[in-house]
């Protein structure tokens, strides 16, 4: 059933009007998000901060993990908004850096720290584009995964 339907207000309502410059406010700007659109480089991400969770006075609150690509940070504002009351939400997100298959600097110690930091109850979720996946030729661009 529509929202109209029902006379409700819509599903869906735009917070922020995105323009050219959406890349340079929010979520997208932060630290935990490698990629500096202002300069079209690499950041130096501090993944020691930003996959440390706050696990509350008591240390007793369970904690979701995000890690991946440019896909898993789209993912970042909805997965807070959907877990923060009971879970600490972290992540960590560089454009182009394949965790699932690669094994860089960058991709060892996101494992390492979020190993180390671990505990039962504890989600872990990564995100990638899922062409990364495939192991035919995606056209028209030409994209191709890495498993065979």
């Amino acid at each position: 059933v529509s929202c109209l339907v029902r006379s409700l207000p819509p599903c869906f309502v735009q917070n922020q009007n995105y323009d050219a410059r959406w890349q340079q406010w929010g979520d997208w700007v932060n630290n935990c998000w490698g990629w500096d659109y202002v300069h079209m480089v690499y950041k130096d991400s501090p993944i020691e901060t930003c996959l440390t969770p706050n696990r509350g006075p008591h240390g007793k609150k369970p904690a979701v993990f995000l890690f991946g690509d440019s896909h898993a940070q789209m993912m970042v504002p909805a997965l807070r908004h959907a877990v923060s009351r009971d879970y600490a939400f972290v992540y960590a997100t560089k454009p182009m850096h394949d965790c699932f298959h690669l094994a860089s600097s960058y991709c060892l110690r996101v494992g390492l720290h979020i190993k180390r930091l671990l505990k039962p109850g504890d989600i872990v979720a990564m995100g990638f584009a899922s062409w990364k996946f495939s192991p035919t030729v995606i056209p028209p661009a030409g994209f191709k995964g890495s498993f065979r």
